[in-house]
């Protein structure tokens, strides 16, 4: 995901990333289909888990993952600031983070070797000024 000025600039920093790692750049959304574009709101330990439930299905919300640390609200993209708002006001739930994110759907397990160079890749592109995340299908070996 990446935010700037200058488009082309950016396009041949990327590949330059890409090109350096031993990798390629495909075309715009040639993996876009591997992953979900979701909302998720990160909540620290507040309200009792029914109460929680209740509010955010009402708002919208698709999927609830309560831990004892805290929970993750998952919504749809067009329902993504209704349910933040509902956790904020009616719920007064403490949001430790909201942000849209892409969620693989399938995972591509790796070997070490291969692993390293996927991680040299995305420290690589981390250090581009104009890159604001990178995201990954990449289920990382044991170990």
């Amino acid at each position: 995901s990446c935010l700037t000025d200058n488009r082309n600039r950016t396009v041949g920093e990327v590949r330059h990333a890409f090109s350096q790692c031993g990798g390629n750049l495909g075309t715009e959304g040639s993996v876009s289909y591997l992953f979900d574009y979701q909302g998720a709101v990160i909540l620290k330990a507040g309200p009792d888990e029914n109460d929680l439930v209740q509010w955010a299905l009402e708002a919208g919300a698709e999927d609830i993952d309560v831990s004892a640390d805290g929970a993750t609200v998952i919504t749809q993209p067009e329902h993504f600031a209704a349910v933040r708002q509902a956790l904020l006001g009616q719920a007064h739930c403490e949001v430790e983070a909201a942000c849209m994110r892409w969620v693989p759907t399938t995972g591509c397990p790796v070997d070490d070797a291969t692993a390293e160079k996927i991680e040299r890749l995305i420290h690589c592109l981390e250090d581009l000024d104009d890159v604001q995340a990178v995201f990954s299908n990449v289920v990382w070996p044991e170990g």
